[in-house]
């Protein structure tokens, strides 16, 4: 179990049911990702979600890169589906000689760590995954079964987490106020609106941008919170400003795959333009993130990834756009809202403005 700090203790004790009777089915650890006993990886199909409950199988560490990078599984998902992928690397490496077993938890390594180059937390878990493998098989263990453990170890870490950043969260919104969220923040608005809901705030009112191409916030984000008995309305992405200036909305949060040393926030494409109207209308605009990620000093360290432009001229597969010869698509996945116009980062261990940001201690991504 994790020390606590000051201000996590004033939300404790922990809820015992904070994994099954209380999360949403997208979140449930069985549901985003599981590794079986025989080395294959399920990972739920988001790109399908909720219409149908579908698994990918996933048979090999290279099958699990693919599924990240077709969007299978996307926001946090994909850290765990890479803790799953390492263990299948540990699976075969444990069975070589250490050179090759080595090579092998490398080249897994090398080949998860590339399936989403903004968000850095496949980085950071593929690299920490190699290193326990490789330690555990110098103590002459195994790496498979420590790999397991430390998945299990990984969802409670992030659930656990997660659970001060939404009581944190939630101490900004009154209730019977409007709310805004773009794509999906994964555990951190779900925790959002259950703290919320523990704190009699239940006339709160979500809105949800849809999210092009992939309708995140429509699938996803909308359905948890719905599901957890939430009046919530979906909106399209170019809505934002509409409701503002009609005084629906009071807040805007959304998540950060990236946070630079100088408080830009790097996230979904359309964030940017609804901070910019949240700053125009004087209304704040809050990240959940684990402080700056170490090394991203500004935006331009940051890339952001551009996808198939052909994803633009879908939806849910179908084609919208016009066939006509000559028609091309732009999909950069990401956009970086500056620090300017972002009122606070929501952390497990309170809210900093982007001036105090480096007062915030990252933890190691060790558990």
């Amino acid at each position: 179990m994790r020390k606590y700090t000051e201000a996590q203790q004033k939300f404790l004790p922990v809820p015992e049911d904070v994994y099954e009777d209380r999360l949403p089915f997208l979140l449930r650890p069985e549901n985003v990702s599981r590794y079986e006993e025989d080395g294959t990886v399920y990972i739920l199909d988001r790109r399908c979600y909720p219409h149908e409950r579908r698994f990918e199988k996933c048979e090999t560490y290279d099958d699990v890169a693919r599924a990240i990078e077709n969007m299978v599984t996307q926001s946090g998902g994909p850290a765990f589906a890479v803790a799953c992928g390492m263990t299948q690397a540990a699976r075969i490496a444990k069975n070589l000689p250490k050179e090759k077993a080595e090579a092998e938890l490398e080249k897994a390594r090398q080949r998860l760590a590339r399936t989403r180059p903004t968000n850095n937390n496949v980085r950071y878990i593929s690299s920490e995954f190699v290193r326990y493998a490789l330690d555990a098989m110098e103590r002459g263990e195994d790496p498979e079964a420590l790999l397991i453990q430390k998945t299990a170890d990984l969802y409670w870490k992030d659930h656990l987490t997660n659970y001060f950043v939404g009581n944190f969260a939630a101490s900004l919104v009154e209730d019977g106020q409007g709310v805004l969220t773009h794509c999906f923040a994964e555990a951190s608005i779900v925790y959002t609106y259950l703290a919320l809901e523990s704190q009699g705030k239940k006339n709160v009112r979500a809105y949800c941008c849809e999210t092009r191409p992939y309708l995140q916030g429509a699938r996803l984000t909308s359905d948890c919170i719905s599901e957890i008995g939430f009046n919530t309305t979906l909106i399209t992405d170019g809505m934002p400003g509409y409701l503002m200036s009609r005084g629906m909305i009071d807040i805007f949060f959304a998540g950060a795959d990236r946070i630079t040393e100088q408080g830009d926030v790097i996230n979904k494409v359309g964030t940017f333009p609804s901070a910019v109207l949240a700053n125009y209308y004087h209304l704040p605009f809050y990240a959940y993130g684990l402080g700056a990620d170490p090394g991203s000093k500004t935006a331009e360290d940051v890339e952001i990834e551009l996808r198939d432009p052909e994803e633009v001229l879908h939806c849910l597969g179908n084609r919208t756009a016009t066939r006509n010869q000559g028609l091309k698509g732009f999909y950069p996945a990401f956009d970086c809202t500056p620090g300017e116009f972002v009122s606070g980062i929501i952390t497990d261990k309170g809210i900093y403005t982007v001036d105090r940001l480096s007062e915030y201690v990252r933890e190691p991504f060790a558990i």
